[in-house]
């Protein structure tokens, strides 16, 4: 019975001593992580804007530039495609970083999403702003002035 104590106190040293380095290398791992922040968010960044780009010419150029508004189209499925194609970019251990800077995963998700829905907004707005000032252009080539002479 003596023996099942000491074994069990022996046991409790050993689990805690482990935890308790756990903890410290948990410590060094984000100081390191803090040392690698400009290269972990430069890669982050370049993921959502090649990302981006890729979506936006894959389903919604075509949209946008026929006069539809992205208001009327359903964003779940490219918003979709656009974080997984961030977390494929990006690779697993950038995103285990990026959990750790952000939080959790949850937060890093509801962000890459925002960051879609945002530029998507942006950008439906550049398009439609060239395409009228392109039309008004246009109009005037179609319509040049007409002088009218003294006859």
């Amino acid at each position: 019975m003596e023996y099942l104590f000491i074994l069990s106190i022996i046991l409790n040293i050993i689990l805690s001593f482990f935890i308790l380095k756990k903890k410290k290398v948990k410590k060094e791992n984000r100081k390191d992580l803090f040392s690698r922040f400009p290269e972990v968010i430069s890669i982050f960044e370049s993921a959502k804007q090649v990302s981006f780009e890729y979506i936006w010419n894959k389903h919604l150029l075509v949209h946008t530039t026929s006069g539809f508004t992205t208001e009327k189209l359903d964003l779940s499925e490219p918003k979709t495609e656009f974080i997984k194609e961030v977390y494929f970019l990006c690779g697993d251990n950038i995103i285990e970083d990026l959990n750790e800077i952000f939080g959790n995963e949850e937060t890093l998700i509801r962000r890459i999403g925002n960051y879609f829905i945002l530029n998507v907004r942006e950008r439906e707005l550049e398009v439609s702003t060239k395409i009228t000032s392109d039309q008004v252009e246009s109009s005037r080539d179609l319509n040049p002035p007409i002088k009218i002479e003294n006859i």
